[in-house]
């Protein structure tokens, strides 16, 4: 989001300009995410080559920059090991809030389900955060919530206790 949430672009930025030093077999693919419609399950993620292509998306209603094309969801279609995840609120246990839309919820949902499908273990998922955004108090939870793997701020680090992850940042 435009205010309130860590700006990603600099991390994405990143990714794209070190595929720009790597060869075609060791670049991983870097996927952003498109909002399709108004339903949780309305989010794609689609594959983003350049920094030129990120420079031209234009913002969508919330003023976020997003891709224009159509393709294929990798969420089905690539391979997804590392999620970032937004968010409005974290706690230490790893717990997240969103906005109330669900889009993250039912994406992490379905990426679970399709990374087990091609005996792929679940991807690594990590919330990005001011540090006033994680709460003392556990955070309120919905029956399909999970908890992140980890939750990173400009001065901490939260692991999971149930993270199922034996990676590390």
């Amino acid at each position: 989001m435009p205010t309130g949430e860590v700006d990603t672009k600099p991390l994405l930025y990143g990714v794209l300009n070190e595929h720009e030093q790597e060869t075609h077999a060791e670049r991983k693919a870097l996927y952003v995410p498109k909002i399709t419609g108004k339903n949780s399950p309305d989010m794609v993620m689609l594959q983003v080559k350049s920094t030129s292509e990120m420079e031209e998306f234009p913002e969508n209603r919330w003023g976020i920059p997003e891709s224009p094309a159509d393709g294929p969801d990798a969420t089905y279609d690539g391979v997804i090991d590392l999620v970032v995840v937004p968010g409005v609120l974290f706690d230490a246990s790893c717990h997240r809030v969103g906005h109330g839309k669900g889009y993250y919820d039912c994406f992490l949902e379905r990426i679970n389900k399709s990374n087990i499908d091609k005996s792929l273990p679940p991807p690594i998922t990590v919330g990005v955060c001011f540090d006033e955004q994680v709460s003392e108090e556990p955070v309120p939870l919905e029956p399909h919530d999970l908890p992140l793997d980890f939750v990173v701020t400009p001065t901490r680090v939260f692991a999971s206790s149930s993270s199922s992850s034996s990676s590390s940042i």
